[in-house]
């Protein structure tokens, strides 16, 4: 005769359950811990990059940043004038 009492046959299958719990909390363990490393690679890569970076790439920024700041500049200029004309609009139509 076989033994399959029902205490333990819920054994085995907690037994079971343990394994794939600890086998998925390792594989877990391991995809954390390549995304770290990939992480920390990114960033080391980043730093050599912004380190080994141009006089000619500093000055291209430099003159982005600079026409982003006049278009800022025009932009809100332009938002103003907006508001106005919606105004003059709003009285003339009172």
């Amino acid at each position: 005769m076989l033994n399959s009492s029902p205490s333990s046959s819920a054994s085995h299958s907690l037994d079971q359950a343990r394994l794939r719990y600890k086998a998925s909390v390792a594989s877990l363990r391991s995809v954390l811990l390549a995304i770290s490393n990939a992480h920390k690679v990114k960033s080391s890569e980043s730093v050599l990059t912004s380190i080994s970076g141009s006089v000619s790439d500093q000055t291209k920024l430099t003159k982005l940043q600079e026409q982003a700041s006049i278009l800022r500049t025009e932009l809100a200029e332009k938002n103003n004038m907006g508001q106005i004309l919606r105004k003059i609009q709003e009285t003339v139509l009172w």
